[in-house]
């Protein structure tokens, strides 16, 4: 045996009883934690579980796993599940790394069979990959684990898709060195843009040229879930009929408490420009104690405030100010009866999904903190989103826009339809290789 794989061998083993301490050991004892119970609950796979899986696997000729961070990766990986599934002769698999994106997952009443990743341990990933025999793994965006990535390469390639550049890891050091390994473990790196593919490039010490440049479904996502969930958007808006009669309608959207004191700071301001203005604030944590404190801080303002949760979204009413969104899953079919989307979280931490109100054609805006979202970069440079940095800067903004016609700013909803395509791309350059490795 070569030298390398001994110490290949060896540090596989070494991992394997980190992993051990870490599941077997420390868990347990965490999971007395009642925040952290959710994310440390099944993480071990059973033996029905696997006999499970195998029994489903049987049935089909092909089978293909992914492999997804939280809710904003394994939307994503959607597209290419779907088309997957539409095939009909392919066991489609996913795997989901936090308990948000299993809840989210379930809340979208997702058809895919999925589990939470079990602890990174080689052995564990080996008996489940014995039992899916995968043709095909794709890893979205970020999440690359060792044990998982060494296991999942011996049984079939490993994608990674809508890979983006790391500001973190753009100098040499440990990181980046770590952070090479590992994508060097994956067959093909399918990047979202140009200086994408230059990172990645440098990272990998290869020619931008093999390393393709195929944009990101989260596009593709975006903009079929609004085909997919046009009935949904029409009865959100026959329910909120009398919440919509007067508008405008702004949605703060995955809010955080500096996002709403920033607005509710300016927001007589714009009562004074918008007598009939209309506010829907959807928290990016919706746990009782955040959303009672948004309610409270709302109602402090003597605004009247309809919680979605309590008392159904058909309850908000002519006389409510404010609809309180303390529920998953309808975000994206709020925004197509908005005119004004603030996405929250960039005031203070990082933006988030900004494509969601951007493929309706509002007009969008958010704070300072955007670097950490390709999308956001993207439309920012084409000068087609604002960036804002108080209460004020949106204030400013909103008394100075005019409205483009329906969608109220189609610059930007002719732009998402732009960048389209990217899940055809992936899953054709996905299907041809495994036809040339059949050969």
């Amino acid at each position: 045996m070569a030298r390398t794989e001994i110490l290949q061998k060896c540090a596989l083993g070494l991992y394997e009883l980190l992993w051990w301490f870490l599941g077997g050991v420390l868990a347990p004892l965490l999971k007395g934690i009642s925040s952290l119970r959710p994310q440390l609950d099944g993480r071990t796979l059973t033996v029905e579980q696997l006999q499970s899986i195998a029994q489903e696997r049987q049935r089909f000729p092909h089978s293909m796993v992914f492999f997804c961070s939280s809710a904003g990766e394994y939307e994503q990986a959607k597209p290419l599940m779907d088309r997957l599934q539409k095939q009909g002769d392919t066991y489609v698999f996913l795997i989901l790394v936090s308990y948000s994106g299993k809840r989210f997952a379930l809340a979208q009443q997702e058809t895919v069979p999925f589990i939470m990743a079990p602890w990174d341990r080689p052995s564990a990933w080996e008996k489940l990959f014995q039992v899916l025999r995968p043709d095909a793994f794709v890893v979205v965006r970020y999440e690359l684990w060792p044990g998982f990535l060494f296991k999942a390469r011996a049984h079939a390639p490993v994608y990674l898709i809508d890979a983006v550049q790391s500001p973190g890891l753009m100098k040499p050091g440990l990181s980046r060195n770590l952070r090479a390994g590992l994508v060097k473990l994956c067959r093909e790196v399918f990047v979202v843009g140009v200086e994408d593919q230059a990172f990645y490039a440098s990272l990998l010490q290869r020619p931008a040229a093999s390393i393709p440049q195929v944009g990101d479904t989260k596009y593709d996502r975006v903009l079929e879930r609004l085909e997919q969930r046009e009935e949904k958007r029409l009865q959100l808006r026959e329910q909120l009929h009398s919440f919509l009669n007067e508008g405008p309608l702004i949605i703060l959207g995955s809010a955080w408490p500096e996002d709403l004191e920033a607005l509710l700071e300016v927001y007589p301001a714009l009562q004074a420009h918008f007598p009939h203005i209309k506010l829907i604030v959807a928290p990016h944590d919706i746990s009782p104690a955040m959303v009672e404190k948004m309610q409270q801080r709302l109602e402090a303002m003597h605004l009247q405030v309809c919680r979605a949760q309590a008392a159904g979204l058909a309850a908000a009413g002519a006389g409510d100010n404010v609809l309180l969104v303390d529920m998953i899953g309808v975000l994206p079919e709020l925004y197509a009866l908005a005119d004004i989307a603030w996405v929250g979280g960039a005031l203070h931490h990082r933006v988030h999904n900004v494509l969601e109100p951007a493929c309706q054609g509002l007009f969008v805006c958010f704070g300072p903190l955007y670097h950490t979202s390709q999308e956001a970069r993207q439309l920012v440079a084409e000068g087609l989103v604002t960036v804002i940095t108080s209460g004020k800067d949106f204030l400013e903004w909103v008394q100075g826009l005019r409205w483009e016609g329906h969608p109220p700013h189609r610059r930007l909803y002719e732009a998402i339809i732009r960048h389209r395509g990217a899940t055809e791309r992936i899953l054709k350059a996905i299907q041809a290789d495994a036809r040339n490795r059949r050969r």
